[in-house]
């Protein structure tokens, strides 16, 4: 092939003579000897991605397994990686394979193609982890590893980020009534919607600006003026945050607002919403690493869950009963007013004491897997109860 192509290409011989004297078929002359076809192009229909896409797949894998993402996701994550950049296609394929279907998930059939074009990856049955104390201690030895591999020095270089929603429909806690009463009666008043926000700490015992997603459109008036400062505001139609809106704030917050000291670790829970080829990429390009926390234990290994995020909503509950006592009820169900409620409570919940005992508590900074103690709890509302 590769000889009828140079022959014909110099002008020593017609196209048809070429392919004739190497015994190619009409087709083969018309598709590959005139350039429309790449020669070292096999038959059958064409793959979906192209070979770079498929190199940016393969290095989200290796990029998964090296820093604690749970290893039965990865495939449906790839699947679900492949479908977006299938969609995102602009060009028409000459003879689309039966498994792409624009806007749907590719098949097991697509997997099947992408593994054995890529054999340096494979299928392995799982571990089974029946104890939470094992995947704690299998977490701590790859940080451990991690840590040691690219050197971090500084709590300036840990951080941890987590989302929490507040209900803009208060719920009271409980009342002191006389024993025997039937009727216990509190003011409440609401939308049933909620407010989502993205919170960053840092081992050092500071913390970066929230991102604040409102469900559906944006509150009306000045809202940004009232959240705390530096606060990234968005919008989804579920309020909650999937991968383009986390990419965003990993661009416009996180790289900005992490320092110039690198690599960074960046703690995370095993969300896959959050995750993308892109933002891999962006990580990647930047020295940062996203480095996932093992499934069902935010209550252990999450700074913010284990000093922060309880008394935070404790606080935004205190703070929404006194103000609906006083009739002013729309103060906290107001999207544009919850704002206010963060800034007003957030540098008390995110203190310096706070942050770093979260970080201690955890194991994280300073660096001490024993510290973890899965039969007891978390010290989480004794970080907050000294300062009051």
């Amino acid at each position: 092939m590769e000889q009828a192509y140079k022959k014909a290409k110099s002008g020593r011989m017609s196209m048809g003579a070429a392919a004739e004297e190497y015994d190619l078929t009409w087709k083969t002359r018309g598709d590959r000897l005139s350039g429309e076809v790449n020669l070292d192009s096999k038959y059958g229909y064409e793959t979906l991605l192209s070979k770079k896409e498929e190199d940016v797949l393969v290095k989200v894998v290796l990029y998964m397994t090296s820093y604690g993402w749970p290893v039965d996701q990865i495939r449906s994550m790839l699947i679900k990686f492949a479908s977006s950049m299938f969609d995102k296609k602009s060009h028409r394929f000459r003879q689309a394979p039966p498994c792409a279907t624009k806007g749907a998930s590719l098949s097991s059939s697509w997997w099947r193609g992408f593994k054995q074009r890529h054999p340096q990856l494979s299928l392995h049955e799982p571990n089974v982890v029946e104890q939470d104390k094992v995947q704690v201690m299998d977490y701590f030895h790859l940080l451990s590893k991690t840590m040691r591999l690219h050197g971090f020095i500084g709590a300036s270089q840990i951080y941890s980020c987590d989302e929490t929603s507040v209900e803009l429909d208060h719920q009271c806690g409980k009342v002191v009534v006389l024993c025997g009463s039937q009727q216990v009666s509190s003011r409440q008043h609401g939308i049933g919607d909620h407010v989502t926000f993205l919170s960053t700490i840092c081992a050092d015992g500071s913390y970066m600006p929230p991102l604040i997603v409102f469900k559906d459109r944006f509150p009306r008036g000045t809202y940004s003026s009232l959240g705390p400062y530096g606060s990234l505001y968005l919008n989804s139609p579920t309020g909650h945050i999937g991968s383009y809106l986390f990419c965003l704030w990993f661009k416009i917050i996180f790289i900005p607002g992490c320092g110039s000291a690198r690599p960074v670790v960046l703690m995370m829970d095993n969300h896959s919403n959050h995750l993308s080829p892109e933002l891999i990429q962006l990580a990647t390009d930047n020295s940062i690493i996203l480095y996932c926390l093992p499934a069902h234990s935010t209550h252990l290994l999450h700074p913010l869950h284990v000093a922060v995020f309880r008394p935070l909503k404790q606080k935004i509950s205190e703070e929404a009963t006194s103000i609906i006592s006083l009739g002013r009820c729309g103060s906290t169900s107001d999207k544009a007013n919850i704002c206010m409620l963060l800034k007003a409570i957030y540098p008390f919940c995110f203190c310096k004491k706070n942050v770093k005992h979260g970080f201690r508590k955890t194991g994280l900074f300073p660096f001490d897997p024993s510290v973890i103690d899965g039969d007891t709890p978390r010290g989480d509302e004794q970080c907050c109860s000294s300062q009051r």
